[in-house]
């Protein structure tokens, strides 16, 4: 596409401007006219000197902001969508065009910001709105197949309702995820001050149009805030940061700036806070000051080269994950901080091997920042495997049929949903459901033959379900083993990083009560449990797992119990908590998962209730503390009868009716930082009124995914489970049918 925007009309003014289309095989060929060329009407329209911006559908836009509406105003601007096949021709017009409406709109003087899903956004920061205030600014969202022609109005655009507003002044930035922020730094709040700015999210497969508001947008509180004045973010995940460093703390000082992370699938909207920003505690700290730099991995560094420590100017870097940003202020805890004026200079784009930042000072230095990795990273409910005919998160692995007798199946898991093709492991939710005879099921990393070990028992007739964490092989996938026929649910709640601290490996048996083989001969044999009673167990310096480890991943099986009662796995402390890992009835056999803090020696104790046989199976530990996984002592969070809890809080709350959800807040209780990201949790339904299921989520859409199942009325069932939380730090529990609820909580990611 050719832009020649001084192209006279030989039979009519000057300075009109032109846009020719080439075919990408033969080109073209000829004089320029109205016949093959995008051509205006009067003199000095200048076509195309707003630029020609191309799709990524192949078709094109032409800017034409000094565009004359030949029956109207002068420099109204226009913005012509040309298709990529046989491009567009004729003179620039509402009927072909987006176009303004008042002199000087100069529709498209902002830009043409091409999306990824191949639509388009037209910034137009002066436009006047024709029943309201001038320079009020409008935002345009553009169909990348079609075009949008027309005048702009407040009803196809995003658009200021203040004189001088420019909405869209900022820029529009493009997410990964093909939606849009389109940054107002003058945006006046009609109710409030001027110039408080705003950033407005806006869905790239239909636009967003009508007043940016304070409850459709991220916006200032205070006069001069300018929130997204230096820059919009895009980050990989999709998501965004909105920088505004002239932010104004209204409590505290002036200019401390703002860093605000903003979730790509519905934008933030709301005041710049210091809960759900990174900022500045001092006069002219103007944190985000010197612009972002987003790392090859995805996560990002803030750059404040104004923030005051011990001296003005002193200069800090805070390391941000892409996943969930970072809030709070800057400081010593979450970032590195210069001690002399001008010191921090330069961060580089790429992470060290060893995923270190690298950051260059005044003093000729180098600086290595090095990164806390995840141990798990958590994501939403996910269902990754069906083998009935029911709908999985991408169509995969849905209706693929029971699993026969002794038969093994392979199951792709990275690259699936949020599982990065990196994952070294995946928290996964196996339910069987409908067995024929009775048996037991084992997920592993789908070595040569099935592991001495079980995920999940089950009588005929079973629908239970289990968590655990299990290892992927190198080519992302893990292998379900069935000892009978049986149908099997997989679904997927996190997934475990490279470079994680938490090691998983094949599953392995440590301890059996009964007459059958362990790993190395050790705790086997050791007799039936006896009701009331603790036995400990030594995990560490077996199986390779080191003596440093400080937490196991280990699946409980009850055998055959003697009557109705529950185990409680725990760190040998000098009494069991209130807290249950396992639930179980007469005879059951019954399996659960949970992630164990070891005691000082490397030892676990279980405690049961009433008597029964016991297995112990480990599918992997935890190598050091990290400030990213905590697991603690286990403890009651919730109970819907009248029990105690930890704090005494959720306590006799009622038995849940059928089809309800009910919140439950973790953040800010038994130590759990308002920094936790997702709990390690135990899920207990007591006594149902008929068979159903529970599902734990983080709140918000309820996913099409189970934590728990309950079979018949009147069971005891337990599950554990990883669950990301929401922004508030809360859980939901939605249930199908009536039931009394327990909640405890064995450790959270940080």
């Amino acid at each position: 596409v050719i832009a020649s925007p001084l192209w006279d009309d030989p039979v009519g003014a000057s300075d009109v401007g032109a846009v020719t289309f080439g075919g990408g095989s033969a080109g073209a060929a000829g004089v320029v006219s109205a016949a093959n060329s995008v051509v205006g009407g009067s003199a000095g329209d200048r076509v195309g000197s707003g630029g020609v911006t191309p799709l990524s559908n192949g078709s094109y836009v032409i800017a034409s902001p000094l565009w004359d509406d030949p029956v109207g105003a002068s420099d109204v601007g226009a913005v012509t969508f040309g298709g990529g096949s046989a491009g567009a021709a004729g003179v620039v017009s509402a009927a072909n065009s987006v176009v303004g409406g008042s002199a000087g709109d100069r529709v498209g003087s902002g830009g043409v910001t091409p999306l990824s899903n191949g639509s388009y956004v037209i910034a137009s920061p002066l436009w006047d709105d024709p029943v309201g205030a001038s320079d009020v600014g409008a935002a345009t969202w553009g169909d990348g197949s079609t075009g949008v022609t027309g005048p702009v109005t407040t009803t196809n655009s995003a658009y200021g309702a203040s004189a001088d507003d420019q909405v869209g002044s900022g820029g529009v930035t493009p997410l990964s995820n093909g939606n849009y922020v389109i940054a107002s730094p003058l945006w006046d709040d009609p109710v409030g001050a001027s110039d408080v700015g705003a950033a407005t999210w806006g869905d790239g497969s239909t636009g967003m149009a009508g007043p940016v508001s304070t409850t459709n947008s991220l916006h200032g509180t205070s006069p001069g805030d300018r929130v997204g004045e230096n820059e919009v973010v895009p980050l990989p995940t999709g998501s965004y940061l909105t920088v505004s460093p002239h932010w104004d703390d209204p409590a505290s000082a002036n200019d401390v700036g703002a860093v605000t992370f903003g979730d790509g699938e519905g934008g933030i909207a709301g005041p710049v806070t210091t809960t759900n920003s990174l900022h500045g505690t001092t006069e002219f700290d103007q944190v985000g000051d010197t612009g972002v730099t987003v790392f090859d991995n995805g996560d990002y560094a803030v750059k404040s080269r104004g923030w005051a420590g011990a001296n003005p100017d002193d200069g800090a870097v805070t390391y941000g994950d892409s996943r969930r940003g970072v809030a709070g202020p800057v400081s010593a805890a979450n970032s590195a901080l210069g001690t002399a004026p001008g010191l921090v200079q330069f961060v580089m784009p790429r992470l060290t091997a060893a995923d270190a930042v690298a950051i260059s000072t005044t003093q000729n230095r180098i600086i290595l920042l090095h990164t806390v990795p995840d141990a798990i990273v958590p994501t939403d409910p996910a269902r990754f495997g069906d083998t009935r005919d029911l709908p999985t998160i991408d169509g995969q692995y849905s209706g693929t049929g029971r699993l026969a007798a002794g038969e093994t199946r392979h199951i792709k898991i990275a690259g699936r949903g949020d599982i990065p093709s990196t994952a070294q492991g995946v928290v996964a939710n196996l339910t069987v459901t409908n067995p024929t005879a009775a048996g037991y099921a084992t997920l592993y990393p789908c070595t040569s033959t099935p592991p001495n070990a079980s995920t999940l028992n089950f009588a005929p007739g079973d629908t239970n379900a289990n968590n655990t964490i299990v290892a992927l092989t190198t080519t992302g996938d893990i292998c379900i083993y069935s000892l009978a026929p049986a149908d099997y649910i997989i679904d997927v709640t996190g997934y475990i990083p490279a470079r994680s601290p938490l090691i998983t490996t094949t599953p392995a048996r440590f301890a059996d009560t009964r007459d059958q083989p362990t790993i190395d001969g050790q705790s086997s044999n050791t007799g039936r449990l006896a009701a009331n009673t603790t036995t400990e167990i030594q995990i560490t310096g077996r199986n390779g797992i080191p003596a440093t480890a400080t937490a196991a991943i280990i699946n409980t099986t009850a055998i055959s119990p003697s009557q109705p009662g529950y185990i409680t796995i725990y760190p040998c402390t000098p009494t069991p908590p209130n807290a249950s890992t396992l639930n179980y009835d007469t005879a059951q056999i019954i399996p659960n998962g949970s992630i164990a803090k070891l005691s000082p020696s490397g030892t676990i104790c279980a405690y049961t209730l009433t008597p029964t046989d016991l297995i112990i199976d480990v599918t992997g530990y935890l190598t050091t503390d990290t400030p990213s996984l905590i697991t603690t002592t286990p403890a009651r969070f919730g109970d819907t009868r009248d029990r105690p809890t930890i704090d005494g809080q959720y306590s006799g709350t009622g038995r849940l009716a059928a089809n309800t959800t009910t919140e439950i807040q973790i953040t800010g209780r038994n130590g759990i930082p308002a920094t936790a990201t997702a709990a390690i949790i135990n899920t207990a339904t007591i006594s149902p009124s008929q068979a159903g299921y529970i599902t734990i989520y983080p709140c918000g859409d309820r996913p099409n995914t189970s934590t728990l199942n309950n079979t018949e009325p009147g069971v005891v069932r337990a599950n554990n489970t990883i669950v990301k939380l929401s922004p508030s730090g809360t859980i939901c529990a939605y249930t199908l049918t009536p039931t009394d609820l327990i909640i405890d909580i064995t450790g959270y990611l940080n």
